[in-house]
């Protein structure tokens, strides 16, 4: 009969007793990869597969060339925490890419990107900004017949890529008879910085058919800098489309891909979205206000949750400008770089525990492995989260600074066992393409899992408490190679402290006790060890 046997191997509990633990899980787990299997085996080491040019302590990793299938390339990297979407047109050659985080909201290309290092070195504002001076419009030749009128005109700047802004405050032009002719001069030269404007837009005011509203029409437009600009009388075309389409404002963080083709953004102490299909286009009427100030949000089926200084907010709907809004008490986000977001779910750190809420309801992860004062040990102010997958499994990677940087993985499916990691990192990324996270190793990209050697893997076992004295005479490993070292605890002592193969390794005489525990260190496959 055993005395005492490591099978199993489902992570580390620190919370329950030694004694109390069922036979699977340990009291310490130490770069162990979570295992389908059933076995204890270690991650591979990282493989360095690139040291692009990336500068000291950065905080966001991203790879661009999402088309590619090259995990050399290209990476760019920030200082700050930069939440990064890419353009809705997942055709586009050039890769458009927009992101907040790094000053104002800004987009890049690979034209852009790649200019120069570190990449991203070229950017422009994620904006066309909206005129502040009125045009004006003075009579040229009037017409014929009909009674005088006046309109309104207002003008829009137009960019290299199409993209439009708000209109000008209005101006009311001379009262002129139909079929007049009028001269057009913009208010004010186009605003500086990187917008790209290359187009002036028209429009001008014209009754609705039956009622006495108006509104803006398409009248023409011009080459930016063009001289001699007029209303020639022609047909009007379509409505103003633009006509509430704000910037994103410049301390706006935290951009965020949802559903249906539009985005949302953390903004003061609002959320504000986007109009479909124009992330550029910011109206005020797709603003909530937040009861707190936000600090993080997590789009996932359909649903976006913010995280507040005081709780949280959970939006819901298909329209941008028509969401539903309802308070939800969840633990308060202890690190905004902890967030991370699955098909179905997101994770966070809190300040006592790592929280899981998604479609199948809430709950804390740790609360059956980790005390509160456990989870505080581990500085969860500092942890920085990742998703990484194996298999049809998706795992929670957090890096924390307790000192030092480690890390720990979390089974959000299997979550009554934590897997600590020796070594941690300052930054990583996820990449869905290659299905492989990445870490940031001083200046060096590293691929997760992915190295031809192996970590050094350390499990240890629960205490089994024998009802009397009793001695072993063997210790048995079964490993897939070796040498591990397996070590014998009993009443507090280690009488077997051996590297050994697979196979039966005999206990030295009178090893024995009450209370027996096993560790073993491997860089191989374990699938059991028993003392008899």
């Amino acid at each position: 009969m055993a005395l005492v046997e490591l099978s199993g191997f489902l992570g580390a509990n620190l919370k329950l007793n030694k004694r109390l633990l069922p036979p699977s899980v340990g009291v310490l787990s130490v770069n162990q990869k979570p295992s389908e299997e059933g076995d204890f085996r270690p991650w591979r080491s990282p493989l360095a597969i690139a040291t692009p040019p990336i500068g000291a302590a950065r905080k966001t990793l991203y790879r661009m060339g999402r088309d590619t299938p090259d995990p050399a390339a290209y990476w760019l990297s920030w200082t700050t925490l930069v939440h990064v979407i890419r353009a809705f047109d997942a055709e586009d050659p050039t890769e458009r890419t927009y992101f907040t985080g790094s000053g104002s909201p800004k987009w890049t290309d690979t034209t852009m990107a790649f200019s120069g290092t570190p990449y991203p070195n070229a950017t422009r504002e994620l904006a066309v900004p909206q005129p502040t001076v009125p045009p004006t419009v003075m009579l040229d030749v009037d017409g014929e017949s009909g009674d005088a009128r006046q309109l309104y005109y207002v003008y829009t700047w137009v960019n290299d890529l199409g993209w439009e802004s708000a209109p000008s405050p209005p101006f009311l032009a001379p009262a002129a008879k139909p079929g007049a002719t009028l001269n057009l001069a913009v208010g004010e030269a186009p605003p500086a910085g990187n917008y790209g404007i290359t187009i002036v837009r028209w429009y001008r005011t014209q009754v609705v058919a039956g009622t006495t509203d108006a509104e803006y029409l398409f009248l023409r437009q011009y080459a930016l800098g063009s001289v001699g600009m007029k209303d020639d009388a022609r047909k009007l075309g379509e409505v103003l489309a633009s006509e509430t389409w704000l910037p994103l404002p410049a301390n706006a963080s935290w951009l965020t891909y949802c559903w249906n083709q539009f985005a949302s953004a953390l903004v003061d102490k609002s959320v504000r979205l986007c109009v479909p299909n124009y992330v550029y286009a910011w109206p005020i009427e797709h603003e909530y206000i937040l009861p707190a100030k936000p600090i993080a949000q997590a789009a996932f089926a359909q649903r976006l949750l913010v995280f507040t200084e005081a709780g949280a907010e959970l939006f819901t709907g298909s329209d941008p400008g028509a969401m539903d809004q309802k308070p939800m008490t969840l633990a308060l986000i202890a690190s905004q770089r902890s967030l991370v977001v699955g098909e179905s779910w997101c994770i966070w750190a809190a300040k006592d525990g790592l929280w899981y809420y998604g479609v199948d309801g809430l709950r804390c992860l740790t609360g059956n492995s980790m005390s509160t004062a456990q989870w505080a040990a581990l500085q969860p102010t500092t942890i920085a989260g990742y998703l990484c997958k194996l298999g049809e499994r998706t795992l929670y990677v957090g890096f924390y600074n307790d000192g030092a940087l480690k890390g720990f993985v979390v089974d959000p499916a299997n979550p009554d066992g934590i897997y600590f990691l020796s070594q941690g990192y300052a930054a990583g990324f996820w990449d869905p393409l290659l299905s492989a996270l990445f870490v940031l190793d001083g200046s060096t990209v590293k691929q997760w899992d992915a190295g031809a050697d192996f970590m050094t893997a350390t499990f240890k076992s629960r205490v089994v408490r024998q009802v009397s004295h009793v001695e072993g005479e063997w210790v048995e490993l079964v490993a897939d190679g070796g040498p591990c070292l397996v070590k014998v605890i009993t009443d507090q002592t280690t009488p077997f402290n051996r590297a050994v193969g697979t196979g039966e390794h005999r206990l030295p005489d009178g090893t024995g006790g009450r209370e027996w525990q096993l560790e073993v260190q491997t860089a191989t496959s374990v699938q059991g060890v028993v003392v008899e």
